[in-house]
């Protein structure tokens, strides 16, 4: 499957239908240069990663896209994912939070941000 949104985006296929997409879902791990915020890892190499910033309060001079569903299960708040596509070193990277998903809704709108995010670099 050729996907436009890097290594960081997984497919699974068990017990898929056939004609049915199958369903992507992205990484999460602890941010140590962001104060040890949620990221979601879109791609990485051996040296870079590059994530989206998570946090629970959005500032007033960020632009951010405002998730329905918290991807952490253990919070009820709102939860907010910045609009601009990091690239850190490998070793910011923390530990891979586990039960961290998004809903399909917010799966949608992360998905529909990089692929205007991508198109644009482009240009």
């Amino acid at each position: 499957m050729d996907s436009a949104f890097g290594e960081g985006l997984r497919s699974t296929s068990k017990g898929q239908k056939k004609g049915n997409k199958p369903h992507m879902s992205y990484k999460f791990y602890r941010n140590r240069k962001t104060r040890n915020h949620p990221s979601i890892e879109i791609e990485s190499s051996d040296k870079s990663w590059k994530n989206l910033e998570m946090t629970s309060s959005p500032t007033k001079s960020g632009k951010y896209i405002e998730l329905q569903k918290n991807p952490d299960p253990l919070r009820n708040g709102k939860a907010y994912v910045r609009k601009y596509v990091r690239n850190d070193p490998i070793r910011t990277r923390g530990d891979l939070l586990r039960r961290y998903s998004l809903s399909e809704k917010d799966l949608k709108e992360i998905e529909k941000f990089l692929k205007n995010h991508r198109k644009n670099k482009k240009r």
